[in-house]
């Protein structure tokens, strides 16, 4: 535990000292840490969807929804939806949308950090290839 420790805190130091690193690096430090909490309520709350604009059929970009619980606006129920941003998945936009745009995606939270991390290089291993 000593020596994990150590190693730790000399990568942090090194990775900090590189100015374009630094940034990335960072990110994905924070990224690996919401998804290592022992608290896994938060975590567990957030799932891949596919977010159709326009409606199913429309162009559809893979998010997280933050919770299962829709807001009302109005006469239409909306769903939190986290879209991430390439190739540092920690930040994105939070997008309230109508749920009836929203679809679960079989990819998995990993699988989905993996497509924005390759900036979508890795999709046909999470999401199916093209047949």
């Amino acid at each position: 535990t000593r020596l994990h420790a150590v190693l730790l805190a000399l990568t942090d130091g090194v990775m900090q000292r590189i100015p374009l690193v630094r940034g990335v690096y960072d990110m994905a430090k924070k990224l690996t840490e919401l998804f290592a909490q022992r608290d896994e309520s938060q975590v567990k709350s957030m799932s891949p969807v596919w977010l159709h604009f326009g409606g199913v059929g429309g162009a559809a970009v893979l998010g997280l929804l933050s919770t299962p619980e829709p807001v009302r606006m109005g006469e239409v129920d909306y769903l939190a939806v986290l879209v991430p941003t390439a190739p540092v998945p920690v930040g994105g936009g939070l997008l309230y949308v109508p749920a009836d745009w929203v679809v679960p995606a079989d990819v998995g939270v990993d699988g989905l950090t993996s497509i924005y991390v390759s900036m979508g290089i890795t999709s046909a291993q999470h999401i199916g290839a093209k047949k």
